[in-house]
């Protein structure tokens, strides 16, 4: 059932149901097309343009954005606890195991919270993910960027990496 979308929103509504209904069988063909300059009128596209668009996107896959956030306030929680027990040890060691328990917690919780079955390749791409994050993060931070900005730019990252990467069965697609 499409939703209101028009233009290019349905197009990708459109794909995401093809894609649900057909699976990988279902092929697609793009045909290259080289954009010019406007001649008459302007761009609607705005910031309210692309909020719809990524709530379109949230919309349409299967993240729950409500139990992820659970899931990654408990896993702060286990890996800030873990954090604070080990603190006796080297600073470097004690991170890296505090992160890496409290990644295995969000990914676990996560899972479970969707009611699907635990895989390991799931673990795989979610640190690719948080280390990608990670990195855009110091990055940001080392090019003198305000951390309010540096945290949004690399939360939106993750939640678009995480959005693209982590895959979920189409059949439990719910809407948020």
């Amino acid at each position: 059932m499409l939703s209101d979308s028009a233009g290019y929103k349905l197009i990708l509504e459109l794909l995401t149901l093809f894609h649900v209904k057909y699976g990988d069988s279902f092929r697609i063909v793009e045909v290259p097309y080289t954009f010019r300059n406007r001649v008459y009128g302007e761009s609607k596209l705005g910031a309210h343009e692309l909020i719809n668009y990524a709530m379109l996107v949230l919309k349409l896959s299967n993240y729950s954005v409500p139990k992820y956030l659970v899931s990654l306030v408990i896993g702060s929680i286990v890996g800030y606890l873990l954090f604070n027990v080990l603190s006796n040890m080297n600073p470097i060691v004690c991170n890296l195991i505090s992160i890496e328990l409290s990644l295995f917690t969000v990914i676990t919780i996560y899972q479970l919270l969707m009611g699907i079955k635990l895989q390991l390749q799931y673990y795989a791409k979610y640190h690719l993910v948080k280390y990608v994050a990670v990195a855009v993060k110091l990055m940001l931070y080392m090019a003198s960027t305000p951390v309010f900005i540096a945290l949004m730019i690399s939360g939106i990252i993750q939640l678009l990496m995480t959005l693209r990467i982590i895959t979920i069965s189409p059949t439990i697609i719910h809407v948020i």
